[in-house]
């Protein structure tokens, strides 16, 4: 997992946390970790795929960790880190999002014949359109911010990092458009 890679690369130095980067395998797919990263933010299609949204978040979040044990080291470096961490809190508004609007058609469900003072399932259905309006909008931001040239140009920097230190090519995608 990656607290076990965090922690060994802390203790064994930088050199191990690139090769980290560059050759420790996604523990869901055992792919290289940017290759992963691509992957699961292509994904994310629709605002209604909750699921693929929190894995694109746990694998950016997974890359993000490991790329900040590097600091400021390294040119790109930095940017690299906060632009993985913009994309991880979008990725993290829009399950917030999510989870409040599973709650909602919950407790919606819930709802046969509320006692007085409580609300009714027409005030319920109300609020499930506003919050799933608001998911809507929330994937619009994650899908902007996840498919712009700033996340393709954290990844080519996380693989240019990886490749300079373990003095190994990282096979890099055809086109970064495609995020």
């Amino acid at each position: 997992g990656i607290q076990r890679e965090t922690s060994k690369a802390v203790w064994e130095g930088d050199k191990l946390v690139i090769a980290t980067l560059h050759e420790t395998l996604s523990p869901d797919t055992g792919k290289p970790m940017t290759v992963e990263v691509r992957r699961t933010l292509e994904a994310v299609r629709s605002p209604d795929q909750a699921l693929e949204a929190h894995q694109a978040r746990l694998a950016v979040k997974r890359l993000r960790y490991l790329l900040e044990s590097l600091g400021t080291r390294f040119r790109g470096g930095p940017h690299a880190v906060s632009r993985l961490a913009s994309v991880q809190d979008a990725l993290g508004m829009l399950h917030d999002r999510h989870l409040l609007l599973e709650r909602v058609h919950h407790d919606a469900l819930e709802v046969p014949a509320p006692p007085p003072g409580r609300p009714t399932r027409r005030a319920y259905t109300s609020l499930h359109a506003a919050v799933h309006r608001s998911v809507v909008s929330e994937f619009g931001r994650a899908v902007r911010l996840c498919r712009g040239r700033g996340t393709a140009a954290a990844l080519r920097t996380v693989e240019r990092i990886a490749s300079a230190l373990t003095g190994e090519p990282v096979p890099t995608p055809l086109a970064d458009a495609s995020l």
